[in-house]
């Protein structure tokens, strides 16, 4: 019965998120949708804290900072991509070892017992990693050149 119900369920939200997308404003309309379902579970999960929710957290700061990284991009930096190879290795190692130090840094610096405070410092501690990274990186870039 779960099964048949997660086919069903995974076939219904799939043709609606390609309904929304296929909308003119399409971006806005789906992660409006992505943000109130996640936001809703996000609710519903500190009634019944649990470990295993820790990782939904994670993917609700990075879903979060996504959005906010997306905008921020696209409305203050609007980053150009097209450069020489030596650039783009150089922005790539230059990302990974600042994202690597950003989520072990915050882990540390954030670091509880508490269920409630976990769940917390972990939208906190990828929001960041991706706002940073994806939003803040680029601008930095486009300042110095790279």
């Amino acid at each position: 019965l779960d099964v048949i119900f997660g086919i069903i369920f995974g076939i219904g939200l799939s043709n609606f998120l390609n309904y929304v997308y296929d909308r003119p404003t399409k971006e806005v309309y789906l992660n409006s949708f992505v943000i109130g379902i996640s936001t809703l579970f996000a609710i519903i999960y500190l009634f019944s804290p649990n470990i295993l929710y820790l990782d939904f957290y994670k993917f609700y700061g990075l879903f979060l900072g996504y959005i906010f990284a997306t905008s921020f991009e696209q409305k203050y930096v609007n980053f150009d991509y097209n450069t020489s190879l030596f650039k783009k290795i150089l922005r790539v190692v230059i990302g990974v070892v600042l994202a690597f130090s950003l989520k072990e840094g915050i882990k540390m610096i954030l670091k509880t017992d508490d269920i409630y405070l976990s769940y917390l410092f972990n939208v906190i501690r990828y929001f960041l990693l991706v706002a940073i990274v994806f939003g803040l990186l680029p601008l930095v870039f486009k300042k110095i050149k790279i």
